[in-house]
C-alpha cells in the first residue's frame, strides 16, 4: 500500500451511523484486537479508552502511526501488501482483526487475508469495511460521464481495488473466510460527494436509483469468521429484469408532488395477481396519493386499491366492481376501463400517473396504502392473450367437460373400489372362521385318533382277560368233573 501525503482525519463518533460507529458495535469489550491501518488512531482510541482493548496495528505512514501509537501496545510500520505478519505477531493472540477500509487500498488482498488466520483465536473474527462501488450516486455520475478522482470517497485516487457485496464475498470464501453478518452504511445521493438530484433524472433511472437497498448503500461492513455459519447471510436474490416498480407519492393540501415524498415497491412480472403495500413513514401528513403504476408503458389489470389508518381501519377503498369512473377523473397518460369484470390500465408513458379518489376525513391518519394488480403486458402480448384466449376457451371448456366426466367416474370407480373391499372384508372373515374350523376337526380328529388307541388297549386287555378265564375255567372244571365221579362210583 504506497504511502499518500494524504491524511485520514476524521472524529470518532459512536452515534452518528458511519462505518467505525457501526463496527464499534461488533467489537468485545476486553478483546485483544489487531488494526490494519489505524490511521491516525481515531478508532483505536475508542476501542482502548471505551472498550478498553488491549490493541496492536499495523500502518504504513509514519506521520500516522505516530498519532495512533498512543493508544496501541504494540505498533509496527510497513506495507501489508509486502509484510509477512506471521513472522512479525505472536501466533493465535487476537480475538478481533480490523480491516477499516484497507482492502481497497491494497494490489494483493487476498495474499493478506490468507495470512490472517495464523493470528486470530479460536473463535475469533474479521471486522471488514470497503466502499461500495455500485453506490446509485456514483452510478448517476457515470450515467453523466463523470468519473472523477478525489482525496477521499469513493473514488480516492489511492484506491487500487474496488468492490461491490458480491465481490467482496467471492473475495472472503475464495481465501478461507465465511461471512456471518453484513451491514450497510446508507447515504441519501445529494449527501454525498456526487451531490445527485433524483429529480433531474430520467423517470426509469430515478426509480431504480432510489428504490433497490444495495444502491443506496455507501459503504458495506462484513464480520467474517474461518467456520461456515449454519445459515449463511443472504445476498440480494432477484433481478431487475424480472421486476418492475410501483411507486406512491403523497403531498399535503398545498404541496407538490416529489420523490422526497414517494416511494417505491418491486412487483414480479408474470404475476397475474399480487399485492403491493406502502408503509408511510411517521408522521405523514398526506392528503393527496398518486400511483405510477410501472415505468413503461403498457397494460395493467387492477383489482382493488385501499388507505388504512392507524389501528387498520379502512379510510377508503376501490375495488374494480365499483367501475372506472372516479378513476379516469384524476389521472395522467394512462386511462381505465372495465372488461370483463376486471379494470385495465392503460398506460401510455411511463411517467403516467392515476390519483387515488380518496377524500381525508378530519383527524385521519393514513399510515399504509394497499394496491392488488397483475404486471405491466405489452400492446403486443395483450392482444396475442386476447387471441389465444378466443382460441383456447372452446378447447378449455371441452376439457373441463373431460375432466367432470373423468370425476364422476372416478367417483363411481371409488364407490366400486369400497364395495369390493367391503366384499373382501367379509371373503377374508368367512375363510378366517373356516381356517378355525378346520383347525378344530383337527384338533377333535387327534382326540378321536387317542379314544380308539384307547380302546384297542382295552380290547387287547379284555381278550388277554377272557383267555385268562378260559385257562382258569378249564383247572377248575376237570379236578371237579373227577370228583364227580369219583362220587358216583
Amino acid at each position: 500500500m504506497p504511502a499518500s501525503p494524504h491524511r485520514y482525519e476524521r472524529q470518532f463518533d459512536t452515534t452518528s451511523g458511519d462505518s467505525l460507529a457501526q463496527l464499534s458495535k461488533w467489537v468485545p469489550p476486553g478483546a485483544t484486537v489487531l488494526e490494519l491501518g489505524p490511521a491516525g488512531g481515531y478508532f483505536t482510541r475508542h476501542m482502548q479508552e471505551s472498550l478498553h482493548c488491549i490493541v496492536d496495528a499495523v500502518e504504513i505512514d509514519h506521520e500516522m502511526a505516530e498519532a495512533a501509537k498512543p493508544w496501541c501496545r504494540r505498533l509496527l510500520e510497513g506495507d501489508l501488501d509486502s509484510l509477512r505478519l506471521p513472522e512479525l505477531l505472536d501466533a493465535h493472540a487476537y480475538d478481533v482483526i480490523v480491516l477499516a477500509d484497507v482492502l481497497e487500498h491494497l494490489r494483493f488482498p487476498e495474499r493478506l487475508l490468507r495470512q490472517l488466520p495464523a493470528m486470530l483465536r479460536e473463535n475469533g473474527f474479521c471486522l471488514i469495511s470497503v466502499p461500495n462501488i455500485a453506490y446509485g450516486g456514483l452510478i448517476a455520475a457515470l450515467l453523466e460521464g463523470q468519473f472523477d478522482y478525489r482525496s477521499e470517497g469513493l473514488l480516492d485516487r489511492t484506491h487500487l481495488r474496488f468492490f461491490t457485496q458480491h465481490s467482496l464475498d467471492t473475495l472472503l470464501r475464495e481465501t478461507g473466510w465465511h461471512p456471518w453478518d453484513w451491514q450497510s452504511v446508507d447515504r441519501a445521493f445529494f449527501d454525498s460527494e456526487f451531490r445527485t438530484r433524483l429529480e433531474t433524472l430520467p423517470t426509469a433511472i430515478s426509480t431504480l436509483l432510489s428504490s433497490r437497498p444495495t444502491l443506496q448503500c455507501y459503504q458495506w461492513l462484513v464480520k467474517a469468521k474461518l467456520n461456515a455459519p449454519e445459515i449463511s447471510p443472504k445476498l440480494p436474490e432477484k433481478p431487475f429484469s424480472e421486476c418492475f416498480p410501483v411507486r406512491l407519492f403523497w403531498a399535503g393540501k398545498e404541496e407538490a408532488f416529489d420523490y422526497i415524498r414517494s416511494q417505491v415497491v418491486w412487483g414480479e412480472l408474470g404475476i397475474e395477481r399480487q399485492t403491493i403495500r406502502f408503509l408511510l413513514p411517521k408522521e405523514t401528513q398526506a392528503t393527496r396519493f398518486r400511483l405510477r403504476l410501472a415505468d413503461r408503458p403498457g397494460f395493467i389489470r387492477l383489482y382493488s386499491m385501499a388507505v388504512f389508518g392507524e389501528s387498520g381501519e379502512t379510510l377508503w377503498r376501490w375495488a374494480t366492481e365499483f367501475g372506472d369512473l372516479d378513476l379516469n377523473r384524476n389521472l395522467d397518460g394512462m386511462h381505465c376501463m372495465s372488461v370483463n369484470g376486471r379494470t385495465l390500465a392503460t398506460l401510455t408513458s411511463p411517467e403516467s400517473w392515476l390519483g387515488l379518489p380518496w377524500a381525508e376525513g378530519e383527524g385521519v391518519v393514513p399510515v399504509s396504502v394497499m394496491v392488488d394488480l397483475g404486471w405491466p403486458m405489452s400492446g403486443d402480448f395483450e392482444m396475442a392473450r386476447q387471441g389465444w384466449e378466443r382460441v383456447a376457451s372452446p378447447i378449455r371448456q371441452e376439457i373441463n367437460t373431460v375432466k367432470a366426466l373423468i370425476a364422476r367416474r372416478d367417483v363411481e370407480l371409488t364407490a366400486r373400489d369400497a364395495n369390493l373391499l367391503a366384499k373382501d372384508a367379509v371373503i377374508a372373515e368367512k375363510i378366517l372362521a373356516l381356517e378355525q374350523l378346520e383347525n378344530n376337526l383337527s384338533m377333535q380328529r387327534g382326540a378321536l385318533g387317542a379314544q380308539a388307541a384307547q380302546i384297542s388297549t382295552l380290547q387287547n386287555e379284555v381278550a388277554r382277560m377272557r383267555s385268562f378265564s378260559w385257562w382258569l375255567h378249564r383247572f377248575f372244571y376237570w379236578p371237579s368233573r373227577l370228583v364227580y365221579r369219583l362220587r358216583n362210583l
